[in-house]
């Protein structure tokens, strides 16, 4: 948290979050709901594409690899 908006006490930062996840939560309608769904969906794939990219960046090739174990 203090890398990216520098000095912020944590319960002013849950604080921040509660009044949007309160809204969130007093939708009683889903079609309203559905686009935030949506968006969430689509930002967790996002992330996992990420974390994906980033995992395989800079793999050894498969033939300079041992293909078993010496035990």
């Amino acid at each position: 948290m203090d890398h990216h908006f520098g000095h912020l006490d944590y319960h002013a930062y849950m604080g921040m979050i509660l009044l949007p996840m309160l809204a969130l939560c007093s939708i009683k309608n889903l079609k309203y709901l559905a686009p935030f769904s949506m968006l969430a969906n689509v930002l967790q794939m996002v992330g996992l594409a990420l974390i994906f990219f980033y995992l395989l960046q800079d793999l050894p090739r498969t033939w300079e690899r041992k293909m078993f174990a010496s035990w």
